[in-house]
């Protein structure tokens, strides 16, 4: 498999989506069930396509970008997670190729190879969150349109308009998810550190990067709603409980085969020498890539939700392709690029390994659908007040509450007016037919507006019904 895919040849790409198709073929057969994220996804997407305007309707911290997109499937697909999953592989597998293009053009090794491509799409396979259609996959396309210019510019090969291109792309990236605006400061890190450029230069690639970020807040000042989208964006950074992460990583055995190979290469290929200068400004600035990515990671985001993992795979694929240009022990580069198929369908074929009575999801349980708690019919709309959104499989949302986060924080505020205002109108919009709130969040609410409370009655414990939906 090494010596067929060193030659740079484009035909043998098919190869590449070959086997990406074969490693995600059981998402689009159906074997795997919907995870937590992609029912997100679609939720927002729904909500988006029935006319409520994100942010100051729409109670949620998905990313514009990321929401129109979301809204556009919805239009011409409905709830079809499949086109979810084809859009994914189409995505993965054009960042693919472009970074192999990348690479190739900036002549970032000694000689050019698919390798890159073959990284690329083994390591967007060996955790189980890239399969679905998260903002970060999105941002990824951005991201490495950046890159290309950046490594233009680390080569002095040009103009000023290329600082803007950089920060535009940076900034789009920003806009479809938050967790991209680290590599603002990777940017910003290389053209000072590793490159000749002046603060002019470095001042207009921040503009640039500011620049879609300016207009898509004149889009929310116009509809009136540029505080609520500043608040619900950001609503997930510095809101990480670090313990808690780091417990977690003790649940995810298999993050540990990647990271053994991913740091083994990582330090074969950094020993390698011979570089040209160029050559040696690109390492530096993948590195400070992985670095930075680390952490936000560990210290703004939770980096075990929504593969937010997929931030470190351009820097990882570059170490690793880096090394299997280098490799001297070929049985051992191939013995790892087996090693991380084998990973790969153990991550993607979970659906089936389950119904074996195999364990194969090491921890990822917690992003999976659970059985419902609470017996609803399926014909009514619900509002679910605990954490996650399993109740909205089988029952449509009947809410413009999207994040738990956002309406856990707004719901506890019952002695806020404004809070109370907002709630208010957002059960203006839409109400549900049933609200499970198995922790009594609209208890004191209803005591605070007792026309909505008129209107609901409670069943049992932890269901209100509306008297006549």
């Amino acid at each position: 498999m090494l010596k067929f895919f060193r030659l740079y040849d484009p035909y043998r790409l098919f190869a590449i989506a070959i086997m990406l198709i074969l490693l995600r073929l059981s998402w689009l057969l159906g074997f795997n069930p919907i995870t937590l994220p992609d029912l997100h996804h679609l939720l927002v997407g729904e909500k988006l396509g029935d006319g409520f305007f994100i942010y100051s309707e729409l109670k949620t911290n998905t990313a514009p970008l990321s929401a129109l997109i979301y809204y556009l499937l919805d239009f011409f697909f409905g709830r079809s997670i499949l086109a979810y999953y084809i859009l994914s592989i189409a995505l993965i597998l054009l960042q693919a190729i472009l970074l192999n293009g990348i690479f190739a053009s900036n002549r970032v090794f000694r000689e050019n190879s698919n390798y890159p491509a073959l990284a690329y799409i083994l390591f967007a396979n060996v955790f189980f969150g890239f399969a679905t259609l998260s903002p970060i996959v999105i941002a990824l396309l951005f991201l490495l349109l950046a890159l290309q210019k950046l490594f233009k510019i680390l080569q002095s090969k040009s103009g000023e308009d290329s600082y803007f291109s950089l920060g535009f792309y940076l900034g789009l990236a920003v806009l479809t998810d938050l967790a991209s605006f680290v590599f603002i400061l990777v940017a910003i890190w290389a053209l000072i550190v590793y490159s000749e450029s002046s603060a002019k230069k470095v001042i207009m690639m921040i503009f640039g990067s500011m620049f879609p970020l300016i207009m898509c807040a004149l889009i929310f000042f116009w509809f009136d709603s540029l505080a609520l989208a500043g608040a619900y964006f950001t609503t997930d950074v510095f809101n990480i409980d670090l313990k808690e992460n780091l417990n977690n990583f003790l649940l995810y055995s298999y993050l540990l085969p990647p990271a053994i190979i991913i740091t083994y290469a990582t330090l074969r290929f950094i020993g390698q020498r011979g570089m040209n200068l160029n050559q040696q400004r690109f390492r530096k600035t993948m590195i400070t890539w992985i670095f930075m990515s680390l952490l936000m990671m560990i210290f703004l985001l939770d980096p075990l939700e929504d593969g937010h993992w997929f931030l470190l795979i351009p820097a990882v694929t570059y170490f690793f392709a880096g090394y299997l240009n280098t490799a001297r022990k070929k049985w051992l580069a191939n013995l790892i690029i087996f090693l991380l198929i084998i990973q790969g369908i153990i991550i993607n074929y979970f659906g089936v390994f389950n119904q074996k009575g195999l364990p194969s999801t090491f921890g990822w349980e917690q992003l999976q659908i659970q059985p419902k708690n609470y017996d609803v019919n399926p014909n009514k709309t619900i509002l679910y007040l605990g954490k996650g959104l399993s109740e909205y499989a089988e029952n449509k949302s009947g809410s413009v509450f999207m994040s738990h986060r956002i309406t856990e924080k707004l719901l506890s505020q019952s002695n806020n007016y404004e809070a109370i205002e907002e709630i208010q109108r957002a059960f203006e919009l839409e109400r549900p037919d049933v609200i499970i709130d198995p922790s009594n969040l609209m208890g004191p609410i209803f005591d605070r507006i007792p026309s909505l409370k008129l209107e609901y009655q409670k069943k049992e414990t932890g269901i209100w019904e509306r008297k006549n939906p």
